[in-house]
C-alpha cells in the first residue's frame, strides 16, 4: 500500500514515527512522511527507505495556520495514497479534512498523548491577554480533535489506559491498537562517563532525568530537587533542551543554592543509551493527578532507562506501576508522602545489584522488537479491509 504519514514537527528527533515508517517500509509498503519545514533541513530526502517531504509551515501551532494546513493536506490527498496515518492533533485535523473530501481514503489517527487532558505549560509571566487567548485556542483545539477523531477508521495509542479512554471519547468502532514507544533492543557499547563530566566522585550515586523538555510546577521536579538537593553522595542530572522550561527549573535550583543538580543539553537519539548507562538510576517524576494526560502517561524515558540497563524510580501512576511491578526493575513512590523520592532512591541503592539484574532482564522484553508486530498486523488488516 501507499501510506502518507502526516507529522507536526520537522522529523529530526521523533523516534516513534521513525520506527513506524521504517517498519512499514520493511513490510513492503511505500511510505512518505509529510512534515514541517525547517530552514536547516532539505525539503525532500530519503531515510531508511522511506521518503520525507517537509511541506507544512513551521508556524503550525498558530491558529492562523489551520487553513494553510488543510489546503496542503488536500494537495497531498490528490496523490494516490490509500492510507493517511496522522500523528497527534494538528495532523488529526488534516486527516479528517481529507476523509471528508474523499471517504475512500483510510484515516489512521496515531494519538501519542491524551490531548484533551493536556495542560498549558510554560505560561508563567505572560500577559493576561495572552493567557486568555491561549486558553480559548486550546479549548477550540480540544473540541476540534474530538470531532475529527471520530472520523478515524483506525486508532493507535501508547498504553492500555489511553486506549480505554480514547475508545469512549471518540466513540470508536474498535479499541485503539496499543503500540508502546519502546526503543530498539541494543547492547551498551560506549557508556558515557557522566560522573567525570560533572566532577562527581565515582562512589557517589547519580539519578538521571531525560526529556525533550522540562517544566516547572507541572512534573513535580521541585519536590525531587528539594529531596535530593545537597544530599551527600547523591546527584541529579537533567538531560534536556535548554529552553524556557529548563531555565525555570535552573532558576529554582539556583534560588535554593543547590549544588548537586546538574544540566546537560539534549543528546542525539543514537546517543541516548550511551548517556543514560552512565547514570545509576533513571527518574520518572510526573506526579500530576490533575491532568489525566500525565496521570495515564507511559513515558518513553521509562523504556529508555530499561534499555540502558539502569533501575527506574517512578511515581505510583497506573502505567508505571504496571511495568515496574511486573518486571521488578524499579520502585514506584507516592510523592504525597514527603521524602518519597529520596526513600525510593535509597531502596533501590540498598539492593542495587538485584534491581540492575532485573533491568537487564526486562530489556529483553521491553523493546521495539516486541511492539512492531502489532503495527504490521494492523496494516495487514487495513489492506484486507480495503480489498473486501
Amino acid at each position: 500500500m501507499k501510506i502518507a504519514m502526516l507529522l507536526d514537527n520537522p522529523f529530526t528527533n521523533d523516534r516513534r514515527v521513525h520506527r513506524e515508517a521504517k517498519e512499514l517500509t520493511q513490510a513492503g509498503h511505500s511510505v512518505c512522511i509529510y512534515c514541517v519545514k525547517e530552514k536547516s533541513l532539505p525539503n525532500e530526502e530519503v531515510i531508511d527507505g522511506f521518503q520525507v517531504k517537509r511541506v507544512f509551515p513551521n508556524h503550525i501551532a498558530k491558529f492562523s495556520a489551520e487553513k494553510e494546513i488543510r489546503e496542503i493536506a488536500l494537495k497531498i490527498a490528490r496523490e494516490d495514497y490509500q492510507v493517511f496515518h496522522c500523528h497527534d492533533q494538528f495532523m488529526c485535523d488534516a486527516g479528517a479534512w481529507i476523509k471528508k473530501h474523499d471517504p475512500s481514503k483510510v484515516f489512521v489517527y496515531d494519538s501519542h498523548e491524551l490531548f484533551h487532558a493536556w495542560p498549558l505549560n510554560n505560561l508563567k509571566g505572560l500577559p493576561l491577554s495572552i493567557l486568555i487567548k491561549s486558553y480559548i485556542v486550546r479549548k477550540y483545539q480540544v473540541l476540534r480533535e474530538k470531532r475529527n477523531g471520530r472520523l478515524a477508521d483506525y486508532l493507535l495509542t501508547v498504553n492500555q489506559s489511553l486506549s480505554d479512554i480514547l475508545f469512549d471519547y471518540f466513540r470508536a468502532k474498535e479499541k485503539p491498537v496499543i503500540i508502546r514507544n519502546a526503543p530498539e533492543l541494543e547492547e551498551i557499547k560506549n557508556s558515557v562517563d557522566l560522573k567525570s563530566m560533572y566532577n562527581i566522585p565515582a562512589s557517589d550515586k547519580l539519578l538521571v532525568f531525560i526529556g525533550a523538555h522540562i517544566y516547572a510546577r507541572t512534573h513535580n521536579h521541585e519536590q525531587v530537587i528539594d529531596e535530593i538537593g545537597n544530599k551527600e553522595g547523591l546527584h541529579l542530572l537533567y538531560i534536556t533542551s535548554f529552553d524556557k522550561g529548563c531555565q525555570d527549573v535552573q532558576d529554582y535550583v539556583n534560588a535554593n543554592k543547590i549544588r548537586n543538580v546538574h544540566f546537560h543539553p539534549a543528546v542525539k537519539p543514537a546517543e541516548i543509551t550511551s548517556y543514560l548507562s552512565g547514570a545509576d538510576i533513571g527518574l520518572v517524576p510526573t506526579w500530576n493527578k490533575t491532568n489525566l494526560s500525565y496521570w495515564y502517561a507511559l513515558d518513553n524515558k521509562l523504556f529508555e532507562y530499561t534499555i540502558a540497563e539502569i533501575p527506574v524510580l517512578a511515581t505510583q501512576q497506573p502505567e508505571y506501576m504496571n511495568i515496574l511491578n511486573h518486571y521488578k526493575n524499579g520502585v514506584c513512590v507516592n510523592p504525597d508522602e514527603r521524602g518519597a523520592y529520596l526513600q525510593g532512591m535509597n531502596e533501590i541503592l540498598a539492593d542495587y545489584q538485584n534491581f540492575k539484574a532485573r533491568a537487564i532482564a526486562a530489556k529483553q522484553e521491553i523493546n521495539w522488537n516486541a511492539e512492531r508486530k502489532k503495527l504490521v498486523d494492523l496494516y495487514i488488516k487495513i489492506e484486507a479491509d480495503l480489498h473486501s
